[in-house]
């Protein structure tokens, strides 16, 4: 396995518009991203999503980053506290 060294910064508290590219009906759901680098994101939602399923992030400006549109690919979804889910998301240039 390669192990790449990638910029990586582990915010708190930031909010982002989440929505589900492979569902037929555009759901915004709300969520608070929590790690964020160039490969992908950790975020906290009230929802859970399919691993493999494509989804769009508005990530909002905060003092630690400029906003970002993206598109990435679920690869993990855990349930934990409740009703919160713990999603992580890989960015690829072909997810657009």
């Amino acid at each position: 396995m390669e192990r790449r060294r990638v910029l990586r910064t582990v915010v708190k508290n930031i909010y982002i518009d989440i929505y589900s590219q492979t569902e037929p009906d555009r759901v915004e759901v709300i969520g608070k991203i929590y790690d964020i680098s160039p490969l992908g994101a950790k975020f906290i939602s009230h929802r859970p999503y399919i691993i493999g399923s494509k989804i769009h992030l508005n990530i909002l400006s905060t003092n630690h980053i400029p906003p970002i549109d993206i598109s990435g690919r679920v690869v993990h979804c855990e349930q934990k506290d409740n009703d919160e889910f713990y999603t992580a998301v890989e960015f690829k240039e072909d997810y657009k």
